[in-house]
Parts: structure tokens; C-alpha cells; sequence
């Protein structure tokens, strides 16, 4: 006589729970990933992944280290560059006396205080905690708000031209999901 009955560790019923969650957010972040790297080719950038950046990391020197959002900074990165050029673009006020004091006593670096964007002008950024932020806002519990501040936007190819870069060049975005605008 067969046993009717089963222990719920027999049991794997992870094929049959829907990813609804997942699948669409993994799909924009490629569909992102794809649209960046067409637009960084013709102007002779790639775009890596969190798991591509151990290579570059060891394999790769950069004459120009592009940092936007920057907050505390890469200093991995910066370490394995030490005499690449460093563009950072932080808009928030508190990182910028913290990267004066780090990382710019250190090396060749620029601190443009802008968060970068598709168009000039200026954008709401929302504060969701002590190191997050971003421009599209925040999705949160209804009812639950959180500071803002204005800041001013500024497009890359207004701020950097093309022909001063120094090759290879590298550019590291961390804009909370506005990655595409940049």
C-alpha cells in the first residue's frame, strides 16, 4: 500500500510559485543594461555588472574614473586607478565635506555638486534614508513621507565632452533606478 501522506520537506514547490516579483524588475534592469551599452558604444564606453567589476578591478587601469553617486565613494576602484582622473557627481550636501576630506586630498579629483540627468535644470531628490536617495522618488508605505530637497541636473555630455577624456575611461552610475536617464 502506497503512502498518501508526505512530509513537507519531500515537498519542493518552488517551480510551481509564480515570479511575478522578480521577472519584471529583472527584465527592465536588462532592457536598462542593453539601452546604456548602446549609448556608451558610440562613444566607446561599455557598461559592467556588479560581477564584471572583480575583472575590471584586477585586469583593467583607467586613466578616467566617472563616479556618479557617489555618496562615500568606490575606493576599491580608486585604489586600483591611482592615477586615473576622478569625476564625482554627488547632489547631496553631507558627502560633499567627507569626500573633500577623503579621496580629493588624495588625487586628481573634481567635485561637480549635480546630480546628473537626461535635461538641465532642477529635480526634486528624495531622501529615503541616510545613504539613499533618488530622483524618481519613493515607493514606500502609502501615507509615509520622507524629506526633499532641490537639486540642481545637469547632463553628462554638458558637463564632460567626449574629446577631454582620458582612455580607457571607466564610468560607475549608483542612481537609485535613474541610471537610464543619466
Amino acid at each position: 500500500m502506497a503512502n498518501d501522506t508526505m512530509t513537507d520537506d519531500a515537498i519542493d514547490d518552488s517551480a510551481a510559485k509564480p515570479r511575478f516579483k522578480t521577472q519584471p524588475r529583472d527584465y527592465m534592469r536588462r532592457q536598462l543594461r542593453l539601452k546604456l551599452n548602446d549609448l556608451l558604444r558610440r562613444v566607446g564606453l561599455r557598461v559592467f555588472d556588479h560581477v564584471e567589476m572583480t575583472s575590471i578591478r584586477t585586469a583593467t587601469k583607467f586613466n578616467h574614473i566617472i563616479d556618479i553617486g557617489v555618496a562615500y565613494g568606490t575606493p576599491d576602484l580608486y585604489a586600483r586607478c591611482p592615477d586615473a582622473t576622478v569625476e564625482l557627481f554627488e547632489p547631496q550636501p553631507q558627502f560633499h565635506e567627507l569626500l573633500k576630506a577623503g579621496i580629493m586630498r588624495q588625487r586628481n579629483c573634481r567635485l561637480h555638486k549635480v546630480a546628473v540627468g537626461a535635461a538641465n535644470g532642477d529635480a526634486t531628490f528624495h531622501l529615503s534614508g541616510p545613504t539613499s536617495a533618488s530622483l524618481l522618488g519613493t515607493q514606500d508605505k502609502p501615507g509615509r513621507t520622507f524629506p526633499t530637497m532641490v537639486v540642481p541636473v545637469r547632463r553628462l555630455d554638458e558637463v564632460l565632452k567626449v574629446a577631454d577624456l582620458k582612455r580607457p575611461a571607466i564610468l560607475k552610475i549608483d542612481t537609485e533606478g535613474y541610471e537610464l536617464a543619466v
